[in-house]
C-alpha cells in the first residue's frame, strides 16, 4: 500500500505525522502500470515489445509481460481492508516499512499470480522484486533463505520459457523487466511524489530512460499552476505514447489518525499531455 500525506507535508499540530493520508492500494498502481504500459508507442518511442495487433511473432509475448504488469503486486489484494499499522506512529504502513515476513508474503502471492499467467510472467516479476532487495538485505538471514528460493524459481521459469520457442532469448527476457521497471516507477512517481492537491509541494521532474533504446530520456513535468484536490496535469515530452493526451485514474482512500477504521473513498486522477499543450 503507498502511503502519502494529504495534503504532502501538511502540517499537523502537536504531532510529527499528519492527520491525514492517502492510500494507494498495490493492485491500482500495477493497474496504472499497465495503463502505461500498453498506451506506449509513438513516432518517437517504440511499443511494448511490438506494434500492437494481431500477426505479429512477438504479440504473445508482448501480450504476456502486458499482464504480468498489471497483475504485478496481486498478491496484495484485500489488503487494504486490513492494513498493518505502526504501534509507535499510528500510521498505516507504508510499501516500503513492510516487515520481512509480510513484504516476502505479498511478494510469493504476486509471484503465483503471475507465474500462472506464464513462465515469463513468472521471471519477471520475481526478478523484479528480487532486483528490489539491497545488497545489505541479501546478507541477512531473514532474506537470504527467501532469496535463495526466489533465485532458484527465477531460473526454472527463464528455463522452461527460453525452451519453449526459438524466439524466446535471454535478451528478450531482460528488455521485459526493463520495461516494467521502468513502468514501475512512473506509476510510484505519480503515486508518492506528483502533486496532486492545491498546497501539495512543487516536486522535480521524472527523468526515465526508454526502455526499448536506453538511449532517449523522456521527461514527466507537473503544470504546477493548474491543479485541484485530487488530479494534476502532467507534461510529457518527447510524448511516448499512442494516444493525443492520456487520462488515468486510480481508486484510493483518505483516512484520518483519528479513525483508521473508517476509510472514505477518493478517486485520484491525471492527466497527461504534450509538450505543446502549456507551460509548467
Amino acid at each position: 500500500m503507498i502511503r502519502r500525506d494529504w495534503p504532502l507535508g501538511a502540517p499537523t499540530a502537536g504531532t510529527q505525522t499528519p492527520s491525514r493520508w492517502l492510500l494507494i492500494p498495490q493492485p491500482e498502481h500495477a493497474r496504472l502500470s499497465w495503463e502505461f504500459a500498453r498506451s506506449w508507442g509513438s513516432e518517437t518511442c517504440e511499443p511494448i515489445i511490438c506494434p500492437d495487433g494481431v500477426g505479429h511473432p512477438l504479440a504473445s509475448v508482448r501480450e504476456e509481460l502486458l499482464l504480468a504488469i498489471k497483475e504485478h503486486d496481486a498478491g496484495w489484494i484485500g489488503y487494504i481492508d486490513h492494513p498493518e499499522i505502526d504501534s509507535k506512529t499510528g500510521e498505516p504502513l507504508n510499501f516500503t516499512e513492510m516487515p520481512p515476513r509480510l513484504a516476502q508474503q505479498l511478494w510469493d502471492d504476486s509471484i503465483d499470480a503471475c507465474r500462472r499467467i506464464g513462465s515469463l510472467a513468472g521471471w519477471v516479476v520475481a526478478s523484479h522484486f528480487a532486483s528490489l532487495q539491497s545488497k545489505p538485505d541479501e546478507n541477512q538471514a531473514e532474506w537470504k533463505t527467501w532469496l535463495d528460493r526466489i533465485n532458484q524459481s527465477r531460473e526454472e521459469d527463464l528455463s522452461v520459457w527460453l525452451k519453449s520457442d526459438t524466439q524466446n532469448t535471454l535478451q528478450l527476457a531482460k528488455q521485459s523487466l526493463k520495461w516494467l521497471q521502468a513502468f514501475d516507477w512512473i506509476s510510484l512517481w505519480l503515486c508518492c511524489y506528483a502533486p496532486l492537491h492545491q498546497d501539495d509541494p512543487v516536486c522535480e521532474p521524472l527523468e526515465v530512460r526508454s526502455p526499448d533504446t536506453g538511449e532517449e530520456t523522456i521527461v514527466f513535468t507537473p503544470i504546477t499552476n493548474d491543479r485541484t484536490p485530487g488530479a494534476s496535469r502532467i507534461i510529457v515530452d518527447p510524448w511516448p505514447f499512442r494516444t493525443g493526451s492520456l487520462q488515468l485514474k486510480v481508486e484510493a482512500f483518505q483516512a484520518t489518525q483519528t479513525d483508521l477504521g473508517d476509510f472514505q473513498g477518493a478517486t485520484l486522477g491525471w492527466e497527461l499531455l504534450p509538450k505543446r499543450h502549456g507551460k509548467t
